[in-house]
């Protein structure tokens, strides 16, 4: 991309899943695996491209959620994912920080939307009352 477009300027990447909401000791091994992989891998890969991509200056944001500030009951996997988004983050802003290539989270709370609400009748009200 960079030969045919010249080098790139900024990118957002908001790709994220949660998984089924279950305790930390009823969670699977297989949606632990799967939940981290979107969430954690999946923002390690895109920001290690897009980073490569970019040359003296640029701009990148990765979005996390209010779960990757806190813990959620039921979202093991989910919070752990999105903890590691922020710190991946972290990371990489100060490692380009002297590039002139700015890196930042943005993590937004919960909407009030038909999969929250299906989301508070499995675990309970827990997921919009902790913040």
């Amino acid at each position: 991309m960079p030969k045919r477009f010249g080098g790139l300027d900024g990118c957002v990447n908001i790709a994220g899943f949660c998984g089924p909401h279950r305790y930390i000791v009823d969670e699977t091994d297989e949606i632990w695996d799967q939940v981290i992989g979107v969430n954690a891998t999946g923002a390690f890969n895109y920001t290690r491209a897009a980073l490569s991509a970019m040359g003296a200056g640029g701009s990148l944001v990765n979005f996390t959620s209010a779960g990757g500030l806190q813990g959620l009951v039921g979202m093991g996997a989910y919070c752990a994912s999105k903890h590691a988004v922020i710190g991946l983050s972290k990371t990489a802003a100060k490692e380009m920080g002297s590039k002139n290539v700015r890196v930042n989270c943005v993590a937004p709370g919960t909407i009030d939307t038909p999969m929250v609400k299906d989301i508070e009748k499995s675990i309970g009200a827990s997921l919009t009352t902790a913040h």
